[in-house]
């Protein structure tokens, strides 16, 4: 009787030990996979220039000038 008692806390202490290890995998897997993700994010990620980002609207675009509006050209009257 003794015998299968230490069996049987000998299978729990084993279960327990092969639980500890699998859990410990698991943070392992995370904890890598939250650090490549945020590599990841990083590296899409634009860098603010001048500390702020920088709104980009038609009015704002290079290519937008005073004298155009729908594409269109308009011509200036100056007097």
């Amino acid at each position: 009787m003794a015998g299968v008692q230490a069996r049987k806390e000998e299978e729990r202490k084993r279960e327990g030990h092969k639980q500890t290890i699998h859990k410990e995998k698991r943070r392992l897997a995370i904890r890598n996979a939250a650090q490549q993700w945020e590599g990841v994010r990083a590296s899409l990620e634009l860098p603010p220039t001048n500390g702020a980002k920088e709104e980009v609207s038609p009015e704002n675009s290079p290519a937008h000038s005073p004298a155009q509006t729908n594409g269109l050209a308009q011509e200036t009257v100056s007097r």
